[in-house]
This record gives C-alpha cells, structure tokens and sequence, in this order.
C-alpha cells in the first residue's frame, strides 16, 4: 500500500485570506469609488461645455453625443475611444485632463492599498513555508502562484474589488492593448493600427 500523500484545502484558505482582505480595504475602495464618480460627472459636464463652446449645430449634438459615450464606456471599464477628425482641440484637452485626473487618483488608491497588499502576501508567504516542511507540495504549488500573480499590475486590486481573478488567467489592463488614449485626428489613428484588434471603437 502507497503512503498517503498529505492534502491540505489551499483552495478554502485563499478563498478566507482573500476575503478577509477585502473587507479590511473596503472603506479604501469606497472612498475611491466615491472620487472617481465625482470626477466623471463634473469631466463630462466640462467637455460638454467645450462642446457646445467650440461648435455649432448637428456637430455639436453628434460630439456630445460621443462624449457621452465615451464617459459610460468608461464607467464600464472601456477606457479608450477615438474621436472624429473635426473634434475640437478643446474637448480633446478636457479629455485628456480628465484621464490624467483619473491616472493620479488611481496611483493614489494603490498606494494605499499597499500595506494591505504586504499584509496578504505575508500571510500566503507563511503558510506555504509550512506546507514545505509538511510536504504538500501541491498546496505549496498553489501558494506560490497567488504569490507570484501579486506582481501584475492590478491583480490585487481585482481582489478586494471582489472580481475573484484566478492567477492562471488574470490579464493585466493595458497587456492586450498597449495603454489608453483620446486619438485626434487621421494621422494619429493610422499610427495606431497594427496593435491588436478591437482598438477602442
């Protein structure tokens, strides 16, 4: 008879882990949240009104009409857009205003979720030491993966957003596509092509 190899739930203990987690950065979250919607309503406001302020006419309704979208496409997580050629250099400046905005806010809540960060990988760290000196080398296996997904950009904050990323198939944002951009005008879109399909249309 084959020894029994020992089994340890690495499953059910990152599930605890993850959740536990999450609600310590909860109000971190939420106050994000809050800027964020904050920031975007006052943004389409403005470049609605540098719309309105730069054209006349049909244009005029078929741009904030793109706005519009562009701002509920972002709320969606589509953070690119290309506008067309005759778009005001104003409501393309808003734009890009607004996104840096975002872009600042965004490194300010990953900065404080951190601490937080360091806190989870202590614990994943701790206990894959002990599953080595217990030989469960699958458990261990596990462990080291949640681990090493820790390194991808915006992995963690998947978790305490309750997205429940698995490290074998989480995807960084900007790996398949190569950043975000307001893009203005011809030349600026055809430089464009070639990176990928389903560029921000």
């Amino acid at each position: 008879m084959e020894p029994r190899l020992p089994v340890y739930d690495h499953a059910g203990f990152i599930a605890k882990e993850r959740a536990g987690i999450t609600v310590r950065a909860a109000t971190v979250i939420r106050d994000h949240k809050e800027e964020t919607d904050k920031i975007l309503d006052r943004e389409e406001r403005d470049a609605k009104r540098a719309v309105r302020r730069s054209v006349e006419g049909h244009l005029s309704k078929a741009l904030e009409a793109k706005v519009e979208e562009f701002f509920e496409q972002w709320k969606e997580g589509i953070k690119r857009s290309v506008f067309p050629e005759e778009t005001p250099a104003r409501v393309i400046a808003t734009l890009n205003e607004f996104m840096a905005e975002i872009a600042m806010l965004d490194a300010k809540l990953l900065n404080e979720l951190s601490r937080y960060q360091g806190t989870y990988a202590k614990k994943l760290r701790n206990k894959s030491l002990w599953l080595e000196k217990e030989n469960v080398t699958a458990s261990v296996d596990a462990i080291k993966a949640e681990l090493d997904a820790l390194a991808k950009e915006g992995y963690f904050l998947a978790i305490v957003s309750s997205e429940d990323p698995s490290p074998d198939t989480y995807v960084a944002e900007g790996e398949e596509e190569g950043g975000v951009e307001v893009k203005e005008g011809k030349k600026r879109r055809d430089r464009g092509k070639g990176r990928g399909k389903g560029k921000g249309r």
